[in-house]
């Protein structure tokens, strides 16, 4: 057995579901499967119970037994895998904004699976200004932000990397679910705010008055949760489709197709004008092997 058949039945227990797993892990459900099935063959047991025409699965008694086993197994890897990246290997300090998550940079979590790297990736969360600092005072050596306007430094250079796909997201259960609609169809009163930044929210004025919605309160996007995919059928919010994708069977999500659709949402790769002499050949590799994994993904098509 190796890492990744484990980590692939471990994330089909956390997510219930295969088809769920594979949007997790990237991969085609077919992959999910054989990794699970030649799991099973070397254990010499079953680990889930397969039910045609179910989306979600069902643990063997030796599959729940064999959870803590499996957890111990990963622990023990990514500890070997720490022990190996501490061997004289330099720090490359990556800041990454607040609201990245594992729906929204999928291309950087691909990109840190599949490089090998002379170097040790270290990840630090910070809001956009603080990332700025962080590039200045060499904090940081690269950074990836939504939140381009916030930035009023010309030593900053920037460079869109990929744009994610906005689509107005509602309970599976919702009038609107599976729709094509307009502005005039979407009730203001019942939409979850989110923040999605100034540009995207300059857009969503010219259709819905913030006066009608002054009332409720704004979402930050690392706030939003999936009970409001169960709260009301009649909510409805913007959310980037990937982060819909990725949901698991247990929550009731569907999307209505709006016309005018919503604007793409861009990230943006942050380097300094005037790195440290000795930093500039691991910024550019990394800049050059990110870019190449985007571009496998094919996430550089969908600006």
């Amino acid at each position: 057995m190796n890492f990744s058949e484990i980590e692939a039945f471990l994330t089909i227990v956390n997510t219930h579901s295969i088809s769920a797993a594979a949007e997790v892990l990237y991969l085609s459900q077919s992959a999910v499967s054989h990794r699970l099935r030649s799991l099973e063959e070397e254990l010499d047991f079953q680990l889930i119970e397969r039910q045609k025409g179910s989306r979600s699965v069902t643990l063997t008694p030796e599959g729940k037994r064999f959870i803590p086993i499996a957890r111990r197994m990963m622990a023990a890897w990514l500890d070997t895998r720490e022990i190996k990246n501490s061997r004289s290997v330099s720090i490359f300090n990556v800041a990454i904004n607040l609201s990245l998550d594992r729906s929204t940079f999928a291309p950087y979590r691909r990109y840190l699976m599949e490089e090998k790297h002379p170097f040790r990736i270290q990840n630090t969360r910070y809001s956009t200004p603080k990332m700025v600092d962080a590039l200045k005072s060499g904090k940081a050596d690269v950074g990836f932000t939504f939140h381009l306007n916030v930035i009023q430094d010309e030593d900053i250079l920037t460079e869109k990397i990929f744009s994610q796909k906005m689509v107005v997201a509602c309970p599976a259960q919702s009038p609107l679910a599976g729709k094509e609609v307009t502005p005039a169809d979407l009730d203001p009163k019942c939409e979850i705010l989110v923040d999605w930044g100034a540009a995207f929210q300059r857009w969503h004025d010219n259709y819905w008055n913030s006066g009608d919605t002054s009332d409720q309160p704004v979402w930050g996007e690392t706030v939003f949760t999936d009970y409001y995919f169960v709260e009301n059928p009649n909510n409805w919010f913007f959310l980037p489709e990937r982060y819909v994708q990725s949901l698991g069977p247990d929550v009731p999500a569907a999307t209505c197709r709006l016309t005018p659709p919503p604007p793409r949402r861009p990230c943006y790769l942050l380097t300094y004008r005037y790195p440290a002499p000795d930093r500039v050949p691991m910024i550019q590799q990394f800049c050059k092997g990110l870019k190449e994994s985007i571009h496998r993904m094919g996430w550089d098509k969908e600006g």
